[in-house]
């Protein structure tokens, strides 16, 4: 099957990273980088594609949405086990749709705020175009905009 994985890298400062946290919408510009791939063929080498992101943290999940001049990204959720299942091991509530283990927002918060200043996804979709149906993979890495400003040269 057709599949269509796309790497999203972007930068947010300590205010952005907040907000974002405080469930406050953020727009900002990022990089992201699309890759085809079909019966072992790629469309690599890939081109970065410098695109806006708006970037939401609403109670639900929703599917990434990919927009005229970039992507619209709400931030994963964690289910609240109902009461009668907070007594199963994660292995078995996973199984049930619900993961615990993912990252949400909390991550994008300082060390001493109780984060990592950093937040890592993926999210797997399904595409119907023209008739066709391909898998649509998403990476998704949230970082502070001062890793980025290190790693520029003047």
């Amino acid at each position: 099957m057709l599949t269509l994985s796309i790497t999203h890298n972007i930068f947010l400062t300590k205010e952005e990273r907040y907000r974002l946290h405080q469930r406050e919408p953020v727009e900002t510009m990022g990089v992201s980088l699309p890759v085809w791939f079909y019966r072992g063929n790629t469309s690599e080498p890939a081109q970065e594609v410098f695109c806006k992101y708006f970037l939401t943290n609403k109670p639900e999940n929703s599917p990434i949405v990919n927009m005229r001049v970039g992507y619209q990204i709400n931030m994963p959720q964690k289910q609240e086990l109902p009461p009668e299942l907070q007594h199963l091991p994660p292995h078995i509530t996973q199984s049930l749709g619900y993961n615990q283990e993912i990252m949400t927002t909390q991550n994008l918060l300082d060390v001493q705020d109780g984060g990592g200043e950093w937040l890592y996804f993926r999210q797997y979709n399904k595409v119907r175009k023209n008739r066709r149906v391909f898998n649509v993979v998403h990476f998704v890495e949230i970082k502070p905009i001062e890793k980025l400003m290190e790693t520029l040269t003047l």
